[in-house]
């Protein structure tokens, strides 16, 4: 589950973190069309009942599945769910040594192979569908 979407907790790896909205309720979205609630999450990854972003950066602290090929899918706040398909292939299904440091810490640097401005690409849409800033 998305880390901004039903957070009544303290943060955890510095998220939610101030500047961006965390929801509670349906009716605290703008866009609720865009915001994702559930994602497809790399078993490597899988720590923690939400999955990680870090907006407005090129990180996250879970890494996508890719069940599905090289589309990880996600159900939104609207209710509709969609399968995303990534720019780069690495981003999701990341030849990585099984450390929890990588698997917990999901960077464009720590990505063996994948060039910065695909996955620069990935990092923006799973910034951009996890949350907005707050006005």
């Amino acid at each position: 589950m998305n880390t901004f979407v039903g957070w009544d907790s303290m943060p955890y790896h510095n998220e939610p973190s101030a500047g961006w909205k965390a929801y509670k309720r349906l009716s605290d979205m703008t866009q609720p069309t865009q915001i994702f609630v559930f994602a497809e999450v790399h078993p490597f990854s899988i720590c923690r009942p939400q999955f990680g972003v870090h907006p407005g950066t090129t990180t996250s602290y879970h890494v996508p599945g890719n069940f599905h090929g090289p589309v990880s899918n996600f159900s939104f706040a609207d209710g509709h769910s969609e399968a995303h398909k990534w720019a780069n292939s690495k981003f999701v299904n990341p030849a990585a040594p099984e450390t929890s440091t990588f698997w917990h810490d999901h960077n464009s640097p720590n990505i063996p192979g994948a060039t910065t401005a695909e996955l620069r690409t990935d990092f923006v849409w799973l910034s951009d569908h996890a949350t907005e800033r707050s006005k």
